[in-house]
């Protein structure tokens, strides 16, 4: 299994710029080959993960063997983004970019926590999030602005996720709860509908962070998922 930190974030290389979903698809081939991982990978992602991993199976269907997308962040298009994150609380709209005054006050969060206090950050996420593991927050630090807020903007507002799923030819699996309010249901069933490789399973009272709160079911879901891709 590898779980490797995506451009920009944990401990890989942070340039002071490109954080689009070619730089960071680029930089997942990278460690694909640099391991020498062979056979085409099942590929998991989590929320921008789940992007990215679609983004593999769209534009390098050779290197990916199926997809389990959870909670993927899929739009309509930009408009359609903006509006689901419109829906969300104070805090989630500001770090969501939602207008130019959230970019402002969590570009000098980033900026004066993240990148100078990451210790301080930790704890005020450890208030915020408290049945959040501490790992998980402290990973939540290992950002800079630039790659935080490139990442967001172009791979997630920038709503071409959808396109990525109409084209991809390896089989994608997206799982979503019915509290999720990131997600749009209506339009995912809408995405997979008319698609047999792809497939939609919504999960019952379940939020965003199904890895976190949910693993034990991921890990089955993944299973399964494994033995149906070709």
């Amino acid at each position: 299994m590898l779980v490797p930190d995506l451009l920009g974030f944990g401990a890989s290389p942070r340039p002071l710029s490109g954080y689009g979903p070619e730089e960071h698809g680029r930089a997942v081939i990278a460690s694909l080959r640099d391991l020498n991982v062979g056979e085409p990978p099942l590929v998991v992602g989590h929320s921008l993960g789940a992007l990215i991993a679609i983004w593999l199976a769209c534009n390098h269907p050779e290197l990916v063997r199926g997809v389990i997308a959870f909670a993927p962040p899929l739009f309509r298009d930009a408009r359609h983004a903006r509006r689901q994150i419109a829906k969300l609380g104070a805090l989630q709209r500001v770090f969501g970019l939602e207008n130019r005054a959230a970019t402002w006050l969590a570009g000098l969060a980033c900026r004066n926590l993240c990148s100078a206090r990451p210790r301080l950050a930790t704890r005020l996420y450890s208030a915020l999030r408290p049945a959040f593991p501490g790992p998980v927050l402290e990973d939540a630090t290992r950002h800079s602005w630039s790659s935080y807020s490139e990442t967001v903007t172009r791979v997630i507002l920038a709503a071409e996720g959808a396109e990525w799923v109409a084209a991809a030819r390896p089989p994608i699996l997206i799982v979503a709860g019915t509290r999720d309010r990131y997600l749009d249901l209506g339009f995912l069933r809408e995405l997979v509908d008319g698609r047999p490789r792809h497939r939609l399973e919504v999960w019952d009272g379940e939020g965003h962070d199904l890895p976190l709160t949910r693993p034990d079911r991921c890990l089955d879901s993944i299973e399964r998922w494994r033995r149906v891709a070709p």
